[in-house]
């Protein structure tokens, strides 16, 4: 840019006339001579050929184009500023967005679906059981069973179509807390670890037996208030209390899966 800018200057210079002559005819000038102080030295004149105007046109159409060359290879670069560009800051992306009035009472709505769902179940089982937990872990135990109950005894089953005292702990296990018990009661007693009655807790293990030497023939898990569900020969799936007589004095001892 700046040899182009030299280019073009040269160019009008050269096209100006002299201010120290005098044109007399088209391919002549006159020119005066002074001294420094601008006071003519001589009267005399002399006369000097100018160029031919062809050859000036020429001259100046030259340096225009080469001007214009010139200002494809030079460019002026913006001076770097001293101060950054402010950040800008970016909006906060939500995980979602509720874009109406109708998308907002339709999450309202689901979640009012969802917290009625919680409360039927809970009802169901309190209805059931008779009883109230809190502690989500025993909530959970308390509607898997609460579904079981009015299943028929059956000997040797473990389905909603029939059970027997082993088979619905061995159900209730798996299906609540992931664990493979053993089949049968007397097996489950070797597995466990004892606990006091008075320590027993949500989901321990009750064991019953007619007498002091004789085989465990019983079990249930436990619940709350001294309640537990089992599966009894009479009766099939249902809660009862270590209190009745029957169990009270037939409760040999608990145990806590771990």
């Amino acid at each position: 840019m700046v040899l182009s800018t030299i280019a073009l200057t040269f160019a009008r210079c050269y096209s100006a006339v002299a201010p120290d002559t005098v044109q007399v005819g088209p391919h002549s000038t006159i020119e005066a001579t002074f001294n420094t102080k601008g006071e003519k030295l001589s009267p005399l004149l002399q006369v000097k050929d100018e160029p031919n105007p062809m050859t000036k046109s020429f001259i100046l159409s030259a340096l225009a184009i080469l001007s214009l060359a010139l200002s494809f290879f030079y460019e002026i670069k913006p001076a770097r500023s001293a101060t950054p560009p402010a950040a800008t800051s970016a909006a906060p992306v939500t995980p979602y967005a509720i874009n109406s009035g109708e998308d907002m009472a339709r999450t309202l709505a689901l979640d009012v679906a969802a917290e009625t769902r919680a409360s039927e179940a809970e009802e169901y089982y309190i209805r059931k059981l008779d009883l109230r937990f809190k502690n989500p872990d025993y909530i959970k135990l308390a509607e898997t069973v609460s579904k079981w109950v009015g299943t028929p005894y059956r000997y040797g089953s473990s389905s909603r179509k029939g059970t027997d005292c082993s088979g619905f702990v061995t159900s209730i296990y798996r299906e609540v807390y992931g664990i493979d018990l053993s089949r049968s009661s007397r097996s489950m007693f070797q597995d466990v670890q004892r606990v006091q009655k008075d320590s027993l807790r949500t989901g321990d293990l009750v064991f019953f037996r007619r007498g002091p030497k004789q085989p465990i023939f019983h079990v249930g898990i436990y619940l709350k208030n001294n309640k537990f569900i089992h599966s009894a020969t009479s009766g099939g799936v249902k809660v009862s209390s270590l209190r009745e007589p029957y169990y009270r004095n037939y409760f040999y001892a608990a145990g806590r899966v771990n």
